[in-house]
């Protein structure tokens, strides 16, 4: 019987989720704490790097995409043989 319920409550999340139910919550979510914090633990130079993180695809039956657009962005996550990585996205 548990395990039914259970089985059922996941099965209906799913829907829900796939429906876009939640879609909202996380656009919310990403545009406010995930934006946030990345750009809190993001160095700051010229203030272009922090700048350019935003949402990128809103959500879209329950997923979506934040990054930062600068085309030097993959310097600062991942570093180079002369700049240490910074990895705000991964904080």
């Amino acid at each position: 019987m548990a395990d039914d319920l259970a089985s059922q409550f996941a099965d209906d999340l799913a829907g829900a989720v796939s429906a876009g139910e939640f879609d909202e919550q996380l656009n919310e979510f990403m545009s406010g704490t995930v934006v946030d914090t990345w750009r809190e633990n993001s160095p700051e130079d010229s203030g272009s790097y922090k700048d350019s993180v935003a949402v990128i695809d809103e959500a879209t039956a329950g997923k979506g995409r934040v990054g930062a657009t600068v085309e030097y962005s993959n310097l600062v996550e991942f570093g180079s043989d002369r700049v240490p990585e910074y990895a705000p996205r991964a904080k």
